[in-house]
């Protein structure tokens, strides 16, 4: 029973979360599905608290808006700090991810899908 009572607490927290960081970015659900590989109704379902993401795609919002997983289902309410995150990068690729951030559907592209970015840029590049 404590189990389902924690699953309908993280739908309840992450649907009105989801929607929050959604109009904050100012995105519509097509174009977050967009980002997601998901339909328009995937998001529409989890921001009414029908259905719960996948880990995965949990993942991949977490990607999209900069925030931790624990913060998208309600186990903590800050946002992702510096100590949440640990990397060894050179400052060229520091600076690069800086520029791409600039063009958040495309850095999200990116992210979400790196494989399919590279191979579409072989394709036009070669």
């Amino acid at each position: 029973m404590f189990i389902f009572a924690l699953v309908v607490s993280f739908i309840i927290v992450f649907d009105r979360r989801l929607k929050e960081l959604r109009l904050i970015n100012k995105l519509t659900q097509q174009e977050l599905a967009n980002l997601l590989f998901v339909s328009k109704s995937t998001i529409c379902s989890y921001e009414k608290g029908k259905r719960m993401a996948s880990i995965d795609t949990l993942i991949k919002i977490s990607n999209i808006f900069n925030v931790n997983i624990d913060y998208l289902v309600g186990y903590k309410s800050a946002k992702v700090t510096k100590e949440d995150v640990i990397v060894n990068i050179l400052y060229e690729e520091y600076e690069m991810i800086k520029e791409l951030r600039k063009y958040s559907k495309l850095y999200s592209l990116i992210i979400n899908n790196p494989k399919r970015v590279i191979a579409l840029l072989e394709k036009r590049i070669i």
